[in-house]
């Protein structure tokens, strides 16, 4: 049922356990209290009414010698009392506690009952042995049997049927107070667990608007700093963070599309154009030419769409191993060269060997974006800078240029994909707007972090962080 598998039910039922555990311990003890007490006194009464038997006894001799007596005294002879005497005062007492609830019994040595309220059988008959005296309760009868030294035997009989119906009485106060306090704390209880779980409906309700594609919708934050605040915050964070992710998602497939509509663009006009008519086979060759430059802009677009989905998903094949990051610098200086050259860039070097640890063919592509970045968006006869050095456990390595810089709402954008400063402008040829958007995914692969440091007119500054690597060794490059 659905009910059963409901938080609130649950919480209700545990609390009921709860609470009806406390409740039925605490009654069972004041109940048991109780019953102490009556007991208790019941029993004092009893061993007083014991004991007054006894004296009498005692005071019905005449005289007292050395030999065997009463009591834990001294061992004494005495002579024997006479039974009439015995039985006068005995007759005497029970004058006094006629009309109570307590009943006493007495035989003499041989057996003949002396004095006695309906007093039963003779424990002297069942062979009760000479003992201390023993309390019973036999239904709802409290007794306390004993013999004498001499051989007497006492018995004292008290009815405690009252007692027990106002034991009974108390109890079953107990069991209603504690079931008037059973249902007001599952009343308070009910009403409480749906007080504290109607912020997770609401959330509820929300995530199926969510659901809806409704991705600006925000739980209410209760004013409050418990757990379901907290939570609330976190998840409205998510949320946040979610609709961000979807708007650079869809933005990045428009404008991936964009990208790629272009060749494909170019390619559908160069063979409409070539299959419209007859040409000459320097115009086919033109076509096919321009086609296969289309088609190779389409083909790097698709590998580097392919490695930012690897990257973000955590699948590209990372190599951990150690090499130095001074000769992959220089060497992919040296390729890049002539392209500087062309422009009348000069290339200016500081660079230490400093080893790191990582995938020497993609820490050599981060390199080259950032020098091709530096040369394309750099003036022409301006210069590149490249700095290699450590500072504490890292590696920094800065690559600067002397080009027109960038705004402020231009660095905090420039590694979204496909993000352009000015877009108005195409992309330069051969460039997909993707390489800064690759190269903070590999940085960030090898635990490292990429800044940068712009201003118009001052050129910029792209600074790559990387961990200096661990003491155990590592297989070399």
């Amino acid at each position: 049922m659905r009910f059963t598998r409901s938080i609130r039910w649950r919480l209700q039922v545990w609390h009921g356990i709860i609470l009806l555990a406390v409740l039925g311990g605490f009654g069972f003890t004041a109940w048991k209290l109780q019953q102490q007490r009556v007991m208790k006194s019941l029993e004092e009464r009893m061993h007083e009414r014991h004991m007054h038997v006894l004296r009498v006894l005692r005071d019905t001799r005449p005289s007292r010698e050395e030999g065997r007596g009463y009591g834990t005294g001294p061992a004494r002879r005495e002579e024997v009392p006479p039974r009439e005497a015995a039985r006068s005062n005995l007759a005497a007492m029970q004058a006094e506690i006629s009309g109570t609830p307590e009943s006493v019994a007495v035989w003499w040595r041989d057996g003949e009952l002396l004095a006695g309220t309906n007093p039963g059988a003779s424990p002297r008959d069942a062979g009760l042995p000479p003992q201390q005296p023993r309390l019973l309760l036999k239904g709802s009868s409290l007794e306390i049997v004993s013999s004498t030294p001499p051989g007497e035997v006492v018995r004292i009989m008290r009815d405690v049927s009252a007692e027990l119906a106002d034991l009974s009485s108390t109890a079953w106060q107990l069991a209603v107070a504690g079931a008037g306090v059973l249902a007001l704390g599952l009343a308070g209880g009910w009403w409480a667990a749906g007080r504290s779980l109607r912020p997770i409906a609401t959330m509820s309700a929300t995530a199926e608007r969510l659901s809806a594609g409704n991705l600006g919708e925000r739980i209410p934050v209760p004013d409050r700093g418990d757990e379901l605040g907290w939570l609330a915050a976190t998840l409205n964070a998510m949320l946040k963070r979610l609709d961000v992710s979807f708007a650079q998602q869809t933005r990045f497939i428009s404008d991936a599309a964009h990208e790629l509509r272009t060749p494909v663009t170019v390619l559908l006009t160069q063979t409409q154009s070539a299959l419209r008519r007859e040409r000459p086979a320097e115009e086919y060759r033109q076509s096919l030419e321009a086609s296969q430059r289309a088609a190779e802009r389409m083909r790097h677009l698709i590998e580097s769409l392919l490695a930012l989905a690897r990257l973000d998903a955590g699948d590209q094949p990372m190599k951990r191993l150690r090499f130095d990051l001074g000769r992959a610098t220089a060497e992919q200086m040296e390729l890049l060269a002539p392209l500087a050259a062309a422009r009348g860039i000069t290339l200016q070097i500081e660079l230490i060997a400093l080893t790191v640890e990582g995938d020497p063919d993609y820490l050599s592509l981060v390199i080259a974006n950032l020098l091709t970045n530096a040369i394309h968006y750099n003036k022409d006869g301006g210069n590149v800078v490249i700095t290699l050095r450590q500072e504490g456990d890292a590696v920094l390595l800065s690559v600067a240029d002397t080009g027109e810089g960038m705004a402020p709402d231009t660095v905090g954008r420039i590694f979204d994909r496909f993000y352009r400063a000015d877009q108005s402008r195409s992309l330069p040829a051969g460039r997909t707007g993707l390489g800064l958007a690759i190269t903070k995914s590999i940085v960030e692969a090898h635990g490292g972090t990429i800044t940068v440091d712009s201003k118009q007119g001052a050129g910029s500054t792209f600074t790559v962080c990387l961990p200096l690597p661990k003491a155990e060794p590592l297989p070399a490059a």
